[in-house]
């Protein structure tokens, strides 16, 4: 086991304010006047709202200050008409009238209109405590599903804490007993060390290193608590009887099947959250509130195939072809699911088994869109050497399965030539000034370039610890408000009641001009 503590000095911590979370028919407008602030300031407390654009479940900030007028102030950007702001506001014209007799039907740009608002009343602070004067070890230890998250709405107004000692486990299957020798006498390092397959995600335990220290620069106190774990029954039972184990914070862990379930009922039975980093399978978070799956939610891989497809379904011609299987059936009608819902069509008899099927259903008129769920290489290149043929006489359009980029045999031509659509849950944007400094820093570390594993190490780290450090346990019911912005991939976590958190986001991209280019 390997400890690492590291501290630094306290940041200043941010004041509090209220929170308002988004309900069914409420509008930018209606949320100014229920809590009589402008609108415009409404819109400066959330600069990630664009265009006034909110959604049911959306947590907004609500700017901490005292209005007891009977009006807001509503500063026209355009010429509007009352009854436009009138309907905004969720308010009868006549009032908005009765209040701006100055005005007739229509309101220039640049001026203020009076909204009118309920009467105001005293906020009740006897019994509110603000989040700077709560100890850390008291902070709530329970989970809290989303329906509860009002009534634990104030573990989202936070502040770096930097009072506390963060502990967090990494769990990884180092099979430190099985390194037992040295290269041969003419066996190069790098050849030695690609005969391990830890070292392929070894880098996952230097980025994090990497990404405490970053952290200890914002003034966190963490120490890191490392475990060797195997797939041995009885090696996992000792690890869990470690006393010093249940005082974790956070537990992250690239873990065998056995292991994993024995680690997450130990999770669960001491309110610990654990990062589930590299399974695919979404059935891990069932009846594991505790749980945070990385990999992407299966099913949302239809939801983001079906959102690259054209506006109009006229315009192309869909297929799906798909290799027999049982999960490929389930991921074909939920497809079509999908199609259906974006254009109130069914398709049923757009499946095709086998390659050489396709080019019978090829269209000369219109593009063609090729959904291929297949993860088999030798089917896959025969699929792309046949539909290549066609290339010239047919316009053609390949969606992959994902991570079909990780296929090297794969003919970069044949994918270039038909326009192939990548679906992965990582996509790192090597143009991106964010990117290219971690690169520099980790090549300075380390001596080495980054594999995909240090990218996905550091996020994870990051942005995990940060949201321990702000809002406490609870973290995962506030993972909308954690700044931090990763590198190899976006973080939008959903669950359902008594079930753990499962990223929902795919990475879409093509190659245009031998570059990548994303599209979702």
């Amino acid at each position: 086991m390997v400890v690492t503590s590291l501290a630094t000095t306290p940041e200043i911590k941010i004041e509090e304010t209220d929170i308002h979370i988004v309900k069914a028919g409420e509008t930018m407008y209606s949320i100014a006047k229920t809590h009589r602030v402008r609108l415009d300031s409404l819109q400066l407390a959330n600069p990630k709202i664009i265009d006034h654009h909110i959604a049911i479940g959306d947590t907004l900030i609500i700017p901490d200050y005292v209005n007891k007028n009977s009006f807001i102030e509503h500063k026209t950007t355009e010429k509007e008409k009352i009854s436009e702001i009138a309907f905004n506001y969720q308010t009868p014209v006549q009032e908005i009238k009765n209040v701006n007799p100055n005005y007739s039907n229509t309101v220039g740009s640049g001026k203020i209109v009076k909204i009118p608002v309920a009467p105001f009343q005293e906020k009740d602070t006897t019994s509110v405590a603000t989040q700077e004067s709560i100890p850390h070890d008291t902070l709530p230890t329970t989970s809290t599903s989303p329906q509860d998250l009002t009534s634990s709405i104030s573990s989202c107004i936070g502040g770096w804490n930097t009072e506390s000692i963060f502990k967090i486990a990494l769990m990884m299957p180092f099979n430190t007993n099985e390194i037992t020798t040295l290269p041969e006498k003419n066996q190069s390092i790098k050849t030695a060390i690609e005969d391990f397959p830890i070292f392929n995600f070894f880098q996952f335990y230097q980025s994090t290193l990497l990404a405490l220290e970053t952290l200890k620069d914002k003034g966190l106190h963490i120490e890191l608590y490392v475990y060797d774990i195997t797939d041995n029954s009885s090696s996992i039972d000792q690890l869990l009887q470690n006393e010093t184990l249940p005082q974790m914070d956070l537990i992250v862990g690239l873990l065998y099947k056995d292991p994993f379930f024995k680690v997450a009922d130990f999770a669960r039975n001491h309110n610990i959250s654990l990062i589930n980093v590299n399974s695919v399978r979404d059935e891990l978070v069932q009846g594991y509130p505790n749980v945070i799956k990385m990999m992407p939610q299966r099913s949302n891989f239809a939801v983001s195939v079906v959102s690259v497809l054209p506006d109009t379904a006229q315009t192309f011609n869909l297929m799906i072809v798909q290799k027999k299987d049982s999960i490929f059936s389930i991921i074909d009608q939920e497809i079509k699911n999908e199609y259906f819902k974006k254009y109130s069509l069914t398709i049923y008899d757009s499946t095709i088994y086998s390659n050489y099927n396709v080019t019978k259903k090829l269209k000369t008129d219109r593009p063609n869109y090729i959904i291929a769920l297949n993860n088999n290489t030798a089917s896959i290149m025969d699929l792309l050497r046949i539909l290549d043929k066609q290339k010239n006489d047919h316009e053609i359009r390949i969606i992959g399965y994902p991570n079909w980029d990780n296929i090297p045999t794969l003919d970069d031509n044949h994918l270039q030539h038909l326009n192939t659509i990548f679906s992965s849950p990582y996509f790192i944007d090597y143009k991106d000034e964010h990117v290219l400094h971690f690169i520099r820093s980790f090549r300075e570390k380390y001596n080495a370039e980054p594999n995909r594993w240090a990218f996905q190490g550091y996020d994870i780290i990051s942005y995990f610890v940060e949201g321990l450090a702000k809002f406490g346990k609870d973290f995962m019911n506030c993972s909308e408000h954690i700044d931090y912005q990763p590198m190899s991939n976006d973080f939008d976590f959903k669950n359902q009641p008594n079930d753990g958190f499962i990223n929902q986001h795919w990475n879409i991209y093509t190659i245009e001009n031998f570059e990548p280019k994303k599209l979702h």
